[in-house]
């Protein structure tokens, strides 16, 4: 249990760590394709696991299997980590495969659109900003919301399978096609959001639609239909982009050093509360049926629609405002080219979304 928290405790920074470096080196038009990049590991890992985790249900050496199953993928981790350690700069300015003038113009690419510098100053302004902000509201609540789903079906997921009637090797197997889903829903929603212009928030809502549709089918189809209830629990899976379709917002629309790396924290204390809450819904006297459980997620699949639409309809309405006030248009997704000189002040400007009227909000 103490290396399991130890664990955690060190897990903890990849994600936020991720999105705040992909902040830097892209603009928010680009966002959610390398957002969805490095989270479609995540899906590839569970499928490459799930044959790996099968062929150690049949190791029968001196290890147990599930210790040989943490010194494979702790073997793997560890090696890996040595190479990003050396090769994965945290910030364009520190890339030592780029020239000087390569730097710049990578540093200066997002810089054109958010005004926000790597620092290590802590700004007070923009860490109060940040608490005042609803947009950081919004990105906690949602955080949590669609965390507690993902806590149950990561944790439970072999459970839920073999509740329909498959035996330990089956439901492994059966884990393998969910993975592949996962991987197919998050490489087609964002060559969506990449190629449909303001299509993030909408893609957020049919991906919930369909999850809702594929735990409707869980939850209300007979015991007997092992193969529908199976393909239902696949639906649910399509919830995978959720995740790297918030990031990217919160990238996209998240502004200043601080206020950024405030707001990320906040977003993984929700994402952590989300997925302890999750696996406590599932109680053990409802097996096979857990009804608390299936209710539970339906319900927050619910509430994550109502709230993707009102936070469409509150940036829309934001940009709309921006525009009138100051009598232009300005489109976010626009791609505007880099002059070196004319960009030159750039690289000392860390503004907030808030601060910048010329901001504009990532649909």
């Amino acid at each position: 249990m103490i290396l399991r928290t130890f664990l955690g405790i060190f897990e903890s920074a990849i994600s936020p760590g991720f999105s705040l470096i992909t902040g830097m080196w892209y603009t928010p038009k680009e966002h959610m394709s390398r957002h969805s990049i490095w989270f479609a590991g995540n899906a590839s890992a569970s499928l490459i696991g799930s044959g790996i985790a099968y062929g150690i249900l049949h190791y029968t050496g001196p290890l147990s299997q599930w210790k040989m199953l943490f010194v494979i993928f702790g073997l793997i981790t560890v090696a890996w980590s040595v190479l990003l350690w050396f090769f994965l700069p945290d910030s364009p300015s520190n890339a030592r495969f780029l020239t000087p003038t390569e730097r710049e113009f990578a540093s200066l690419r997002p810089k054109k659109f958010q005004h926000t510098t790597q620092t290590k100053h802590w700004d007070r302004g923009q860490f109060i900003e940040a608490w005042k902000d609803v947009k950081t509201w919004w990105f906690l609540l949602f955080s949590f919301v669609i965390c507690v789903p993902n806590g149950g079906t990561t944790s439970f997921n072999t459970l839920i399978i073999n509740s329909f009637g498959y035996d330990e090797f089956q439901t492994i197997l059966m884990g393998m096609p969910a993975s592949a889903f996962q991987l197919t829903t998050v490489i087609l929603t964002a060559l969506f959001t990449s190629y449909t212009r303001k299509s993030r928030l909408i893609a957020m809502v049919v991906i919930f639609v369909m999850a809702i549709a594929g735990i409707l089918m869980v939850k209300l189809l007979p015991d007997h239909r092992k193969l529908p209830r199976l393909a239902g629990y696949w639906l649910v899976t399509a919830v995978a982009p959720a995740f790297p379709l918030m990031m990217s917002l919160f990238a996209s629309n998240i502004a200043g050093f601080t206020k950024k790396s405030t707001v990320v924290a906040l977003i993984f204390v929700g994402y952590c509360v989300g997925n302890f809450v999750g696996p406590q819904f599932f109680k053990d006297y409802e097996a096979p049926g857990y009804e608390t459980a299936y209710t539970t997620i339906l319900t927050c699949f619910a509430i994550a629609i109502f709230m993707a639409a009102g936070f469409r309809a509150y940036l829309a309405w934001t940009n709309s405002s921006r525009d009138k006030a100051q009598g232009v248009y300005i489109d976010p997704e626009e791609t505007r080219k880099i002059d070196l000189r004319a960009d030159e002040g750039l690289d000392q400007v860390d503004e907030t979304d808030i601060q910048n009227l010329s901001f504009r909000y990532i649909l």
